[in-house]
């Protein structure tokens, strides 16, 4: 059995062995002779098992390195995100006890979002008006209109 097309060397695997040869040329170009290397199936079969726990070792390192530094740019990436998401928090607990308002400005600088300014803007003055209508509708109910 011919290696490939181009190639005089064949190969052959037997129950016990492997065999792979090659023909002997003279100087005129006849066949004198052949060339067979006869290998154990035992030998062929432990160097395949010795060469498949080498790889599966270099292959669990390299995949465990891989998981390390993808984890790690994750981490290195997501962490502004998260801690805008953490600003963000931290106002809307703000705004949903009605502590302060200055507390707001503390975090808003880490907050890069415009929709949220204009979101924490329109809670604000909603706040501020209703307030204001809390306010008027005290004064009216105590008979005392401005």
């Amino acid at each position: 059995w011919r290696l490939n097309s181009a190639s005089q060397s064949w190969s052959a695997q037997e129950i016990d062995a492997g065999v792979v040869g090659a023909p002997i040329k003279n100087n005129l170009g006849q066949d004198v002779g052949s060339l067979a290397l006869r290998y154990s199936r035992d030998l062929l079969d432990h160097n395949i098992m010795e060469q498949t726990r080498q790889m599966l070792a270099l292959n669990s390192i390299a995949t465990l390195i891989t998981i390390f530094v993808a984890f790690f740019s994750a981490m290195l990436l997501l962490s502004p995100i998260c801690k805008e998401f953490k600003a963000m928090a931290s106002i809307m607990d703000i705004l949903r006890s009605n502590k302060k308002m200055e507390a707001v400005k503390q975090y808003d600088k880490d907050i890069a979002t415009p929709v949220f300014h204009r979101f924490v803007s329109t809670i604000l003055a909603v706040n501020k008006e209703m307030k204001l209508t809390i306010m008027k509708a005290r004064s009216l109910d105590e008979g005392k209109e401005n």
